[in-house]
Formats: C-alpha cells, sequence, structure tokens
C-alpha cells in the first residue's frame, strides 16, 4: 500500500483499521470477538453522518472500501439473525417449542 494511500486514508477514516491492519486474537477459533463498543462506535459513525461524508469526500478506493465493508456488515448481520434464532430455538426454548419434524407439518387439522 502506497504512503499516500495510507495518509488519504487516515485523513479519511482517523481510527478504523484497514482490513489488512485487523489482528485476530486467540479466542473463538483463532478468530478476534467483536466488543459492544466496536458495534456501538460503528453505529456512531454511520449515524452522525460521518461514513456518508468520508463517502462524498473519499478517492475511489475510500469508497469502494465503505461500500465493501457495509455489505460485509449485511451479511455478518444476517448470520447473527440465523445464529441468534437457532441458539434461542436449540437452546432452552426450544425445549418449550420443539421443532417439527417435515412428516408432522402436514398433519394438520
Amino acid at each position: 500500500v502506497g504512503a499516500a494511500y495510507v495518509k488519504d486514508y487516515n485523513t479519511h477514516f482517523g481510527s478504523l483499521p484497514r482490513p489488512s491492519q485487523v489482528v485476530w486474537g486467540s479466542n473463538f477459533g483463532g478468530m478476534g470477538m467483536l466488543t459492544e463498543k466496536d458495534l456501538d462506535e460503528f453505529a456512531e459513525y454511520m449515524k452522525s453522518g460521518a461514513m456518508e461524508q468520508d463517502f462524498k469526500d473519499g478517492c475511489e478506493n475510500d469508497r469502494f472500501y465503505l461500500l465493501n465493508l457495509l455489505e460485509k456488515f449485511m451479511d455478518v448481520a444476517e448470520l447473527a439473525d440465523e445464529t441468534a434464532t437457532k441458539l434461542i430455538f436449540r437452546g432452552s426454548l426450544g425445549a418449550l417449542f420443539p421443532e417439527k419434524k417435515p412428516e408432522e407439518e402436514g398433519d394438520k387439522e
């Protein structure tokens, strides 16, 4: 990555790490864990209009980075929804509401 890009990136995105700078921890199968603080800061970055301004002011690489980041975030949010559903229905609530087998679903009276 060229020095000009790093300077431009740091001007626009401040403390947000580039994907190549993210260092994963040893927990959770080698993956680092996001904290609520990380998510709150990202939400504030979007709510405040700073992301929109960074997109408007950014070069093509910056815009591509932001769009990629948002797309990945939406993919992860969808996965989080699926995972939460599995945890809830396979966990303690699953015992209260067992999943019907496909052959049971046809037996509607």
